[in-house]
């Protein structure tokens, strides 16, 4: 049976889809695009896209490309709490354990104490590369750039041309 749809309708409709789409603009949360609590793996349990605060917006192991791997806010040992690629909430910016490489380590502003906040090549300006208490040989010991008095400004070996070396107030006994 062929059904007439009058214009009204019709207009009705794509009023009301309007209207939804200006909602999920409003809101951030594009559901048709991010799926929440996504299980991958089949096991029941959620692996991508986690809300865990319940506002309808992913906090936890986040896919921003939709390959089905999580590359924000990444939750390593399953308590919920980011462990790698940190960004906080509605920054784009990585602040903790941040990996720039993609090898699943991080690279940049790494918590060496478990408080939550960056001990260990610390990037300042969020270029992606150390500013302070920077490990320039990998052996998780600041070399470069070193804040003794934790005031967010290098005291010690002092690198002022970003070449990995000492150029002020170095110290022999630490290199």
């Amino acid at each position: 049976m062929l059904q007439v749809v009058s214009k009204g309708s019709i207009a009705k409709i794509e009023k009301r889809a309007i209207e939804k789409l200006r909602e999920e603009k409003r809101t951030g949360i594009l559901r048709r695009y991010l799926d929440l609590n996504k299980d991958i793996d089949g096991d029941g349990i959620a692996d991508i896209n986690i809300d865990i605060d319940g506002d309808k917006k992913a906090d936890i192991n986040i896919d921003t490309d939709k390959d089905r791997i999580p590359d924000k806010n990444i939750d390593l040992d399953g308590d919920n709490i980011c462990d790698l690629n940190c960004y906080d909430k509605g920054s784009d910016v990585c602040n903790l354990n941040c990996d720039t490489d993609g090898d699943g380590k991080a690279n940049t502003n790494i918590d060496t104490d478990g408080d939550r906040k960056p001990d260990l090549n610390i990037d300042t300006d969020n270029d992606g590369k150390c500013n302070l208490n920077c490990d320039t040989d990998g052996d998780g010991k600041p070399n470069t750039n070193i804040d003794t008095n934790k005031d967010g400004i290098p005291d010690l070996n002092i690198d002022v041309d970003d070449d990995g070396i000492c150029d002020f107030n170095c110290d022999t006994n630490e290199m």
